[in-house]
């Protein structure tokens, strides 16, 4: 499969979960207002789940493996409330994550020969490219929030690497500047271009802190799709520069 063609089982799927999920949730609060009424109101939802099932079977690929589908399909078919109650927690969670990362796999970038894929998607690092395939994939993306959670997924690796107590922009100076750094980028920073490298660092991760965490944590912007994949393959270079082997942390 494609790209394109990844993407659009992303979105057919979501699209059928969400649905699915929206008439089990009605469901539930009905048996919380009205027992009595569970059992017609189950019989009246059933049809619907099950041309719903037969809609997501039908998207969901061959080399999907061991998700959820054949336990949703039990509990659909007796619908008791401790059966909603496993479709919306473990039913149609596990199908939406084993589908998310089937999509996620084939957008692998080849650099072991030399060739980097020009779809931007398979520039972003693995960790956050789940989130903005899910954005894509939505009728209702948030881009502001995809913003806001891979930054905190940035910051707490700059803690973990670097050993900082905090993401924050003192702490980023402490680690990598140049006079006396923490966290070498360069393993030789006696000349004036690695210390170049070492004050660039310093530099961009206090960008990305200032122009993005701190600026989206402070209010809600709108944000569009390509500023938002732009931001995310600018995380990733700085996660390739936190992790890459060129590192040497300083005792």
């Amino acid at each position: 499969m494609n790209t394109s063609e990844r993407l659009e089982l992303l979105l057919n799927v979501s699209r059928i979960c969400r649905q699915i999920t929206s008439q089990v949730t009605d469901l539930v609060m009905t048996e919380a207002a009205d027992k009595e009424e569970f059992t017609e109101q189950a019989d009246n939802t059933r049809p619907i789940l099950k041309e719903l099932i037969s809609e997501l079977k039908s998207n969901l690929p061959r080399e999907l493996k061991d998700t959820r589908i054949g336990d949703l399909s039990r509990h659909i078919h007796f619908l008791h409330y401790g059966d909603c109650e496993d479709i919306l927690v473990a039913d149609v969670p596990d199908i939406l994550e084993k589908v998310e990362a089937f999509v996620s796999s084939g957008l692998e970038t080849t650099t072991g020969h030399d060739q980097i894929g020009l779809d931007a998607v398979q520039l972003i690092d693995q960790r956050l490219r789940p989130k903005l395939i899910r954005e894509l994939a939505s009728e209702a993306p948030d881009y502001h929030g995809l913003l806001m959670k891979s930054s905190v997924i940035l910051g707490d690796l700059f803690k973990s690497t670097t050993g900082a107590s905090e993401h924050s922009d003192s702490e980023i100076g402490k680690i990598f500047k140049p006079d006396a750094p923490k966290l070498k980028v360069r393993s030789d920073t006696s000349g004036t271009t690695q210390r170049n490298f070492q004050r660039g660092a310093m530099l961009l991760l206090q960008g990305q802190l200032a122009f993005y965490r701190n600026t989206h944590a402070h209010e809600e912007l709108e944000v569009q799709k390509q500023s938002a994949v732009r931001a995310l393959v600018f995380f990733t270079s700085l996660i390739r520069m936190l992790e890459s082997d060129a590192n040497k942390k300083l005792e």
